[in-house]
């Protein structure tokens, strides 16, 4: 069961343009979020600019790293070196 804190009983509607619609739908459908979901959160966390995956991303990096360090794994530095690139070709 949700917290209350959690409990959305707060309803609303706006109007947009069919192109600012697709666009938030495409943006929901990407981060594997409802349109509703999609909006509070982009409301909400206005402030970071990263989505959901692109921070899951990074922090998978995190734990590689971590790992590399604790078990000096060459193999694992090349693999982290390629999703670094990634990550940073897709914010740039």
């Amino acid at each position: 069961m949700k917290k209350s804190s959690e409990k959305k009983t707060h309803s609303t509607s706006i109007r947009m343009s069919p192109l600012q619609f697709h666009e938030i739908e495409k943006n929901a459908e990407a981060n594997k979020m409802t349109i509703s979901t999609y909006m509070v959160h982009a409301a909400v966390h206005n402030d970071n600019k990263l989505d959901p995956a692109t921070m899951v991303r990074i922090q998978n990096i995190c734990n590689m790293a971590y790992e590399i360090a604790k078990n000096d794994d060459s193999d694992q530095v090349n693999e982290m070196r390629a999703e670094v690139q990634a990550l940073w070709s897709q914010l740039c």
